[in-house]
C-alpha cells in the first residue's frame, strides 16, 4: 500500500492494529538493490533479521544465508512473514520464525549478522534494538536506513540522523565499516510496480543508505 488507508488509520489509533508491519517499505528495496555489494555479509553466516514484518529482508538474503531467524514484536507480522517464506520456497530447515521484543535476548545460539530494513522510525526504540543485537553475539549488523524518523519530548529531534544512528551504534561497540548509498548500486534499478517504489535517485535525494 503506498499509504495508511481511513481505516488502517482509526485501526492504528485505537490500538486495535497496526499494519507497519504488514507493508514493504522502501528500505527493503534498498537492501535488495544493492546486495551484491553486501552479500559478504550475509554468505554462509548465522542470520537474525530484526523487525522482519513480511520478512522481505530475510527472504533476500535465504539464498546467501546458512539459517536466517525472522523476528518481530507483531505475531500477526510473523504469520504473514511464514506465509511469505512459503511462497518463495524457502527450505523449512533453514530459517525459524520467533516473536521477540528489542531489548531481549533473540536465543541461546549467537548470530554472526544482524540484519534490519527500514525499522528506525521511532528512534526512541534504537538503545533497545542495539541491546538486542549486541545480546545476539553478531560480529556485522546490516541496517538498510531510509532518515526518517518519530520525536517526543525525551527523544529530541537531531540535526543529522544518519550521524546520530552511528553514534549510537558506537556507543554499543559496533564500528562502521562501509555505507552504500542508492546510486552505488546503479545501473539496476527498483521494478516499476513494485510496492511503495522510488527510483534509487530518488532515495540518494532522501539520504537512504
Amino acid at each position: 500500500v503506498e499509504a495508511l488507508t481511513p481505516l488502517d488509520m482509526i485501526q492504528l489509533g485505537c490500538g486495535i492494529h497496526d499494519s507497519t508491519g504488514h507493508c514493504v517499505w522502501t528500505g527493503a528495496f534498498l537492501l535488495i538493490a544493492c546486495l551484491d555489494l553486501l552479500k559478504d555479509f550475509f554468505k554462509d553466516r548465522r542470520v537474525l533479521e530484526v523487525g522482519c514484518g513480511t520478512g522481505i529482508g530475510g527472504i533476500a538474503v535465504s539464498s546467501l544465508a546458512s539459517y536466517v531467524t525472522f523476528t518481530d514484536a507483531d505475531p500477526e507480522a510473523l504469520d504473514l512473514c511464514a506465509r511469505n517464506c512459503a511462497l518463495n520456497g524457502l527450505n523449512d530447515s533453514s530459517y525459524s520464525l520467533k516473536t521477540l521484543r528489542w531489548g531481549e535476548r533473540p536465543s541461546n545460539v549467537d548470530f554472526e549478522t544482524v540484519l534490519a530494513t527500514d525499522v528506525l522510525y521511532d528512534i526512541e526504540f534504537l538503545p533497545l534494538m542495539l541491546e538486542t543485537a549486541v545480546e545476539s553475539g553478531c560480529i556485522t549488523f546490516v541496517l538498510a536506513h531510509v532518515p526518517r524518523a518519530c520525536y517526543n519530548s525525551l527523544n529530541p529531534a537531531v540535526d543529522n540522523l544518519e550521524t546520530y544512528i552511528e553514534k549510537k551504534f558506537q556507543d554499543s561497540g559496533f564500528h562502521l565499516q562501509t555505507v552504500v548509498r542508492p546510486t552505488d548500486a546503479k545501473p539496476r534499478d527498483l521494478p516499476r510496480d513494485a510496492l511503495n517504489s522510488m527510483s534509487l535517485d530518488e532515495m540518494e535525494e532522501i539520504g537512504a543508505a
